[in-house]
């Protein structure tokens, strides 16, 4: 290679110790969604995220600086972070020692001592591993909140089990660590595996790798084409997989968490257009280096988008100042931990190239039997569910469309945090993921209309249940949203009618 040129460039912004305390959970939480994609998507891990090297310019981005410390992650090895998370989440201990298989942190079979740092190693199994799991993450402070909670229970476990460190594993561990410590100067409740959950969905619905893409396959579907919907009744209520989501291969015996990304072999030309990088917004750079292929791909970059706070607001804002922080911060914390939301994942999976395995699963979809289960009772939980999201939307749209000025008044007091903003080109991204989006969804249900028109009486009986499904899942979600909002407002007219405190004055003021 020819001579290299080290480009640095001056960073306008703020550290975190000189951010209100708003801003400074926002950069924070921001923080760990870049890391974290970059772990589990872009495989590019900015390895040293300690607070001299994030910033927050004067634009509201977040910077990452220096550049000296990175780490690559391979695709089975994304997959298997992905897996673990989510383990962490839905408590499946089982599929957290199969994540520390698939990492290589764990050797198969397990291995393991009867006595603590005595005695030679014998054979351990799966169930085992997981039940020593299970009693020490449970007691440990943090253990399903706090990466630094995991580290210390395999610390402890490294006593009995015989535990292998690749070069790899030791640097993501100090980069969480690291990163853990920053949230938890501003949010000590902080939970950094829901943070990181919607990220690992992404990855589990786009595998990368062919172990990935059969258990993908396997969670949503039967060998049969069947949907499963108890998992999709699992993902509809919490966006986490199910804990027997599909056997994990190349590992032991036993069930696992669904993989995620994998580049399916199919890919339909109408489907499939150039993938729009996920780190549309890019990643703004400091001191150090990488190329604008690297840097495009290294992180996705947020911006706070937050109206700042002054120390005179700060000092005379008073007890309820204070509380709306506290408040904002609350509603931060939520919108942080669920930035991207199961159905946001779907959306951006299904819009880019990375979706061709999730694509094809929904082709093959046997969606003649789908409407006919959807219409059985065993289905119900499913329909209730669906009901509850469309009464919801209802209720909000009639009191936009009913009561604007006292909707518009509720907005103003409600608390909330400004959106993360996106630059021109994270805007663009995701006009042209919904649109893509649609255009899928449209082919797709051209697709499955045909498969009615070729499966004869079943077929007709299937849209005989789409009918049924149709009226009876949306009339039940307009009298419960229209019986929801008479509740609110009564609860409304009480509130005002007793404390005397209501937002609209009287006609004598």
């Amino acid at each position: 290679p020819g001579p290299r040129v080290l480009v640095s460039e001056w960073v306008h912004g703020k550290h975190m110790n000189s951010l209100p305390a708003d801003q400074a959970f926002n950069m924070a939480a921001m923080a760990v969604e870049a890391v974290t994609a970059g772990l589990l998507l872009t495989g590019i891990v900015h390895a040293d995220p300690h607070e001299g090297n994030i910033m927050l310019d004067d634009s509201g981005r977040l910077v990452f600086l220096d550049f000296g410390l990175m780490s690559s992650v391979d695709p089975d090895i994304m997959e298997a972070f992905a897996d673990g998370i989510q383990a962490v989440l839905n408590k499946d201990w089982h599929s957290l020692v199969h994540a520390f298989i698939a990492t290589g942190f764990v050797g198969n079979p397990l291995r393991y001592r009867e006595v603590e740092n005595e005695g030679d190693f014998v054979d351990g199994t799966v169930e085992q591993m997981a039940a020593e799991l299970k009693a020490k993450m449970e007691a440990a402070d943090g253990g399903l909140s706090r990466f630094g909670a995991l580290s210390t229970v395999l610390f402890d476990m490294g006593k009995r089990w015989e535990l292998y460190t690749p070069p790899y594993v030791l640097l993501l561990i100090r980069t969480f660590l690291t990163l853990e410590g920053v949230v938890a100067k501003v949010d000590p409740d902080f939970n950094i595996y829901e943070a990181a959950l919607p990220w690992a969905i992404r990855r589990a619905l786009s595998p990368q790798t062919s172990a990935g893409t059969s258990t993908l396959r396997s969670t949503i579907l039967t060998p049969q084409n069947r949907l499963q919907l108890d998992k999709l009744l699992a993902f509809a209520n919490d966006g986490r997989f199910g804990a027997d989501a599909g056997a994990q291969a190349g590992v032991q015996a036993g069930q696992s968490m669904p993989s995620v990304g994998a580049q399916a072999n199919l890919r339909s030309p109408t489907l499939v257009e150039a993938q729009p990088k996920i780190g549309a917004t890019s990643l703004h750079m400091g001191k150090g280096a990488m190329s604008p292929a690297e840097s495009d791909s290294a992180v996705l970059k947020h911006a706070a988008g937050v109206e700042a706070t002054t120390a005179a607001d700060q000092l005379h804002g008073g007890v309820n100042g204070e509380e709306e922080r506290s408040a904002n911060r609350a509603a931060a914390r939520r919108r942080a931990t669920g930035a991207t939301t199961p159905m946001d994942s779907v959306k951006f999976v299904m819009a880019t190239s990375d979706g061709a395995s999730l694509r094809r699963i929904a082709r093959d979809l046997d969606s003649t039997s789908l409407l006919l289960d959807l219409a059985s009772p065993s289905a119900r939980p499913l329909r209730h569910v669906a009901v509850r999201y469309l009464a919801s939307a209802i209720a909000s749209s009639a009191a936009a469309a009913l009561r604007p000025k006292r909707t518009a008044v509720a907005a103003a007091d409600a608390p909330s945090a400004t959106p993360w903003a996106l630059d021109a080109r994270g805007i663009a991204l995701k006009r042209r993921t919904s649109a893509r989006f649609v255009s899928v969804v449209s082919m797709l249900l051209r697709s499955h209309m045909q498969k009615q028109l070729l499966a004869g009486w079943r077929g007709a009986a299937a849209v005989a249940a789409l009918g049924w499904l149709s009226c009876r899942v949306g009339v039940a979600a307009v009298v419960r949203g229209l019986l929801s909002l008479r509740k609110n407002d009564a609860g409304s007219v009480n509130s005002n009618d007793g404390s005397g405190a209501a937002r609209e004055p009287s006609p004598q003021s």
